[in-house]
């Protein structure tokens, strides 16, 4: 991800993620726990948990180059 996801570009950034990438954005926006300290995260296949993973780590990072600018 090279670019900077800020408020005014969020919503076109998700607007063709999977709906798990998504949820995984939204978490990590939300300041909530990764899945993987879930005790639900057996109800998630492996492409799911990995595009969730993606999109929460991907917000992570931005959040940390929006901060750092």
């Amino acid at each position: 991800m090279s670019t900077l996801i800020k408020k005014e570009n969020r919503d076109e950034w998700l607007s063709n993620k999977s709906a798990a990438y998504i949820n995984g954005w939204s978490c990590c926006e939300a300041g909530n726990k990764h899945l993987e300290f879930d005790r639900d995260i057996n109800n998630l296949s492996k492409s799911d948990l990995s595009d969730y993973t993606r999109g929460y780590s991907q917000c992570f990072s931005n959040q940390a180059c929006i901060d750092n600018k």
